[in-house]
């Protein structure tokens, strides 16, 4: 997907380098390893200077990475969030097995992009927040608010309109019965 969006600019320029952990970094001592650094192989003719990303507190891992690695190549990079930031998780794992009956998922590398940019433990800020999400809108439709949001900021002399549906949806979502946020669960134990 980064190869989608990459500018013309940010074509053959460096997407992300790994930190591995110790065990890792020994295991992979030869150049052009699978850890190596990942570089922009530009795979469109799209000619963007903005780019906003709709995203929710459950917005985690390659999608913050995507969002990190164009970061350095757009200055007009936005999110649009229905709470303040993503999830927040610029690391990935490989599953350790504890004795067949525990699954334990450590740390085993480290994502960070062009600028050396790693540390989004408490999610990506989102720059326009607290837009409600109406999940019940077909993909593209206008009148969904964190899309129109996404577009409004883009566009903001094109004229937009919210529907009726969607206001009562947003009071549904305000009251709770839509959106709970679920708890971050880090041990899953194998049944």
């Amino acid at each position: 997907m980064a190869n989608k969006l990459i500018s013309e600019a940010g074509n053959g320029q460096l997407m992300m380098r790994y930190e591995l952990n110790k065990y890792l970094a020994a295991k992979e001592q030869y150049p052009g390893g699978q850890f190596g650094d990942e570089y922009f192989e530009r795979s469109n003719t799209l000619k963007l200077n903005k780019i906003r990303f709709i995203v929710s507190e459950q917005t985690a891992s390659a999608s913050e990475l995507l969002i990190n690695v164009l970061k350095p190549y757009y200055p007009d990079l936005k999110l649009i969030a229905s709470g303040l930031r993503t999830y927040g998780k610029p690391v990935g794992f490989f599953e350790q097995r504890v004795e067949n009956k525990l699954s334990l998922w450590v740390t085993s590398f480290k994502m960070y992009n062009k600028n050396g940019e790693s540390d989004y433990w408490d999610g990506l800020p989102a720059q326009i927040t607290g837009i409600q999400d109406y999940i019940f809108a077909d993909f593209g439709d206008s009148n969904e608010l964190m899309l129109q949001a996404a577009l409004k900021d883009i566009n903001p002399a094109a004229l937009w309109a919210t529907t009726t549906k969607v206001r009562k949806f947003k009071n549904a979502v305000n009251m709770g019965a839509i959106n709970k946020l679920t708890k971050r669960e880090m041990f899953k134990k194998n049944r």
